[in-house]
């Protein structure tokens, strides 16, 4: 299990609706299904610029297969390692649909 430090924030987002937290570098983030393998969308931003984007795209190219491992690393719009997937509890994660 990876550790994540002390706790900044913990936020609940209700079925079918969305959230934002603001992240900075080498903070950790974990989302967690409270009802189980439900469907969740993620996506990320570039604080101060959202021009610059998680990229399912360029990290299915990137890495070579649709569904991320533990240990891989999330691009963003401009072929940057903006992540890296440090855990994965479900197993099914894909990044097939864009942008």
């Amino acid at each position: 299990m990876v550790e994540l430090g002390k706790m900044v924030a913990q936020i609940h987002i209700e079925a079918r609706h969305g959230g934002a937290v603001e992240m900075k570098k080498g903070q950790k983030i974990k989302v967690i299904d409270v009802q189980g393998k439900q469907v969740c969308d993620f996506f990320a931003l570039r604080a101060g610029d959202p021009a610059v984007y998680l990229s399912s795209v360029y990290t299915r190219s990137t890495i070579g297969r649709m569904r991320p491992r533990v240990g891989d690393p999330i691009f963003n719009n401009l072929r940057e390692q903006f992540m890296i997937m440090e855990e994965d509890t479900v197993g099914r994660n894909d990044m097939l649909y864009a942008p």
